[in-house]
């Protein structure tokens, strides 16, 4: 599928219509079908990295990209494929996903993972309002 969405950061700047190319999350659980117990996802990647979300929000908004502006993802911003959420913070999203796993409730710094960031913060429009008028454009991290 095809996507149009703003990709911000929490360091406060943001790339604005980022046209995204990938499978919705949505998609991907339809095949898996999690149990009705699952609350929440996990994804970790191949850096050691690894970050949750509320299932009902990766339901709605995540998408498992590998197309960015018309090309493959490049690796270094996460190809062959990352995990992009619009309605967080980029740092929600994984980079060079290696496993998506579901879970009955959310583990903080699950497994001892030093790397694991919890706690899903909604985008601050007041941030991007500042962002877009500081930043025309800029490379997506």
């Amino acid at each position: 599928m095809e996507r149009t969405a703003d990709f911000h950061c929490v360091t406060t700047w943001s790339r604005f219509d980022n046209h995204w190319q990938g499978v919705a999350f949505e998609a991907i659980c339809d095949l898996v079908k999690p149990k009705p117990e699952a609350k929440f996802v996990l994804f970790t990647s191949f850096d050691g990295y690894s970050t949750n979300l509320p299932l009902d929000l990766a339901r709605e908004d995540a998408l498992v990209v590998h197309h960015w502006e018309g090309r493959p993802l490049e690796r270094e911003h996460g190809g062959p494929v990352r995990v992009v959420v619009s309605k967080v913070y980029a740092w929600k999203g994984a980079k060079w996903v290696k496993d998506i796993i579901f879970l009955g409730e959310d583990h903080p710094r699950l497994l001892g993972n030093p790397r694991l960031f919890q706690h899903c913060r909604p985008v601050d429009r007041r941030q991007i309002f500042v962002t877009r008028r500081r930043l025309s454009a800029i490379s997506v991290s």
